[in-house]
């Protein structure tokens, strides 16, 4: 059996790698990091989009490449190297197979315009709870003359303040309904919160008495909580590449420090506890890629235990990917500690998508179920 990607993947993996080491070091991160109002690189966007990477799993007949959840994945995990701040992984991984899934005249638009630049979309789900079970959704849209009425406030919504549609969950008569807003909507406010990583702004949304057509609820049609929770699981997985990223960018930090740094006249690298420690490093990494990697291709191959292996690796990334980071930062001594020393921008990312879609306790708790334990 062959458990390698094919040529085109790995095609896809160098090019990305090249082109942000190039467009998006890590710097440029820290750059955005210190933004007070965080502002869309405008001109990065578009080159993303040339590359075709705002429409690699839009299907070919709404203008996009027609790839598959392996190949965001292969994408997610050069990004997270680099901490790259920009809204693709909640336009392509979370928005569009929400779109996908649900379908019909609005969505099939909504697609072709986020494969060519046009639009940004973000999903606006989590509410006060703090529940990411969708079926615990309370914000309930009234039916209006017109359409709909939506009330209520979403919380932890990713890259909002660059989006140009949201997609707000909320409950309907007979279910859940995806809803189109457009972030210029009358009666919608964001504010940008306060939040451990701020490579990856998190918005506050406010929906006050917002007038939508009968139009915007998606496929025209309610949805039970079950329907989304695919393409949920999708986008938690190309999360949890995302983390790979980061963590084999600390590693790959904590290698180069020890091979140069010196006590007692010998490089660290020559200590027998430091080498043990960076070999769990290296074997809490490889395990978490091979269960990313396999879940990606669960999703795909739409296997019955997709949804437990994603909740397996989403499970130990939480732990094991920010074990790693830590793990950098105390091998790096004094200096891991400092604001200068890109690695607590690594922390501050991989424990803000610790906790995103659900941290280790959750994933856990949903794999014993899965289990039927």
């Amino acid at each position: 059996m062959d458990f390698a990607f094919s040529e085109e993947q790995q095609l896809l993996r160098a090019t990305t790698e090249s082109f942000l080491a190039a467009e998006a070091p890590i710097a440029y991160a820290r750059d955005f990091s210190e933004q007070d109002v965080p502002l869309l690189d405008e001109a990065l966007w578009q080159r993303m989009v040339a590359l075709g990477w705002t429409g690699l799993t839009v299907s070919e007949e709404n203008g996009g490449a027609g790839l598959g959840v392996l190949e965001a994945v292969v994408l997610a995990e050069e990004m997270g190297k680099v901490l790259l701040p920009a809204p693709w992984l909640s336009t392509v991984a979370l928005a569009v197979p929400v779109l996908t899934a649900v379908g019909g005249e609005r969505a099939d638009e909504l697609l072709a315009a986020i494969a060519v630049g046009e639009a940004r979309v973000s999903l606006a789900m989590l509410e006060e709870s703090g529940s990411w079970n969708p079926a615990d959704v309370e914000l309930a849209a009234a039916s209006s003359e017109e359409g709909f009425v939506l009330e209520g406030t979403k919380l932890f919504v990713p890259d909002a303040c660059f989006a140009t549609h949201l997609l707000v969950v909320a409950a309907v008569d007979d279910g859940l309904g995806v809803f189109v807003v457009e972030t210029g909507q009358a009666g919608l406010t964001m504010e940008t919160m306060a939040t451990v990583d701020a490579t990856r702004r998190l918005s506050l949304v406010e929906l006050k008495a917002v007038q939508l057509p009968a139009s915007a609820l998606l496929g025209n049609k309610a949805l039970s909580a079950a329907e989304l929770d695919g393409p949920i699981s999708s986008a938690v997985c190309v999360l949890a590449a995302e983390m790979c990223g980061v963590a084999s960018t600390a590693l790959d930090l904590t290698l180069d420090y020890l091979g140069v740094r010196k006590q007692f006249g010998k490089r660290l690298s020559s200590f027998q506890a430091l080498q043990h420690r960076c070999a769990d490093m290296k074997v809490s990494l490889e395990n978490a890629r091979s269960l990313v990697y396999y879940a990606a291709w669960a999703v795909e191959e739409g296997r019955d235990d997709s949804a437990l292996a994603v909740a397996m690796a989403k499970a130990w990334c939480s732990d094991g990917c920010s074990e790693v980071v830590a793990a950098a930062i105390q091998l790096h001594g004094g200096i891991g500690f400092t604001w200068e020393h890109d690695l607590q921008l690594l922390f501050r990312r991989v424990k803000g998508s610790e906790a995103s879609w659900g941290d280790a306790t959750v994933q856990r708790e949903k794999v014993a179920s899965l289990l039927q334990l």
